[in-house]
């Protein structure tokens, strides 16, 4: 790289930094402040030896390249993966970007700012002062602190918006790295930063009958049997349709999950993985153990239920509109396990319970695997494996006693 005294056609003299880049393109960059007026020597000086190690470090982009706010970065982001990612994931991004990452980076432009210095802060005393992760620790969510966890799914929406901003070319490299994001693990078992994996609860073989009686009858105590007879995600049951459902064959198809959106709003999205998409077979020996019947009550529930706004949905409001989390939970998952006087278990853990009472009829975790939807059955085993450990062998004559044929 050189720097070159050069003479404008009104006579003024300015400076030039000419060099090669870290791709082999030739460059030429007049040396100016912000206001567009030419450097003297020594400010061009500097600003030549600030280019060269830009381009030494593989993060030099030419000032010619348009510059943006980040704020019409993050929504060039959003724009961009509207129609690529699921609508639940686009909504975490929104809430990622307005309620933290904006208010931080917002009005910082991009090719003029040093984001790493803003991610991490100020060096001083060893320590880092400042910076967004610092701020992040010292923000609260319904009086407590964030915990790491949240501040890592906050840091990674900050990555993904920056690989965009790499691959637009508005910069060069990521300013977001692994040493950013603060670990867990690391703290005291009392710091308030620390959450806890939210243990996996069933609900007790002995309660589920309970359970299942003390559901209102029609849509909630069809609804849980379904959930707890084929484990299917919660978006998954609530964006099943009954063109789904192989009456002769006796199968339910997983093809689509339902997801509530902003205000009122639903959508379909498609579901979680590859392996998700699958087939569920009725399984008479889980029904033998459940004293459920799972296509009698589908069966039952067509003839009373009423028609969706949605599409041709398995299960919706009275009045026609798609189900919302909430709702179940406040007006029929939570009165059903008080009623039961079971101890307090989520919606979701009928997914749970449904995979202990495989593991308890001794199922192989490869087709647990696959009827739950994992993509791997690794991953069955790092969430369940400890229920695998210490469930009982299951005999026939078990379950003959159970239901009173012995």
């Amino acid at each position: 790289m050189a720097l070159k005294r050069l003479t404008a056609a009104d006579g003024a003299v300015y400076y030039a930094s000419v060099g090669t880049d870290q791709h082999g393109q030739r460059f030429y960059v007049t040396c100016r402040y912000d206001d567009g007026s030419y450097c003297n020597f020594r400010d061009a000086k500097q600003m030549d030896a600030e280019l060269c190690r830009q381009v030494g470090k593989g993060t030099f982009i030419h000032p010619s390249t348009k510059r943006l706010a980040f704020r019409e970065l993050a929504a060039a982001f959003l724009e961009a993966k509207r129609d690529r990612v699921r609508p639940i994931t686009l909504q975490g991004y929104e809430a990622h970007l307005t309620t933290h990452i904006l208010p931080f980076f917002g009005g910082y432009e991009l090719g003029k700012t040093d984001f790493r210095e803003l991610i991490r802060g100020r060096k001083a005393a060893d320590k880092f002062q400042g910076g967004f992760v610092n701020e992040l620790k010292g923000r609260t969510y319904r009086n407590r602190p964030i915990s790491y966890r949240q501040i890592n799914k906050i840091l990674t929406t900050l990555y993904s918006v920056m690989e965009f901003a790499v691959s637009e070319g508005y910069i060069a490299v990521n300013p977001v790295r692994a040493e950013d994001r603060p670990r867990e693990s690391i703290l005291p078992l009392d710091d308030p930063h620390r959450r806890p994996m939210a243990p996996i609860r069933v609900i007790p073989l002995t309660s589920i009958e309970p359970f299942i009686a003390a559901a209102d009858p029609g849509l909630f105590r069809t609804l849980f049997t379904a959930t707890l007879l084929t484990g299917m995600r919660e978006g998954e049951i609530l964006g099943l349709k009954w063109g789904d459902i192989d009456w002769q064959e006796e199968l339910i198809h997983v093809r689509r999950g339902l997801a509530q959106l902003k205000g009122s709003r639903f959508g379909f999205f498609d579901p979680k993985t590859s392996k998700s998409s699958r087939t569920l077979p009725r399984d008479t020996e889980l029904e033998d153990l459940t004293a459920l019947d799972l296509f009698g009550a589908l069966r039952a529930w067509k003839l009373a239920s009423s028609k969706s706004d949605l599409g041709d949905l398995v299960f919706c409001r009275p009045d026609g509109r798609p189900l919302a989390r909430e709702w179940i939970r406040e007006r029929g998952f939570l009165p059903a396990i008080r009623r039961a006087k079971i101890a307090e278990v989520r919606f979701y853990d009928l997914r749970h319970t449904y995979v202990s009472l495989l593991i308890y009829l001794r199922r192989h975790p490869k087709e647990i695997a696959d009827r739950v939807g994992h993509s791997s059955i690794a991953i069955t085993m790092d969430v369940y494996g400890h229920l695998m450990e210490a469930s009982p062998t299951v005999t026939h004559s078990k379950l003959e006693v159970r239901h009173g044929k012995l």
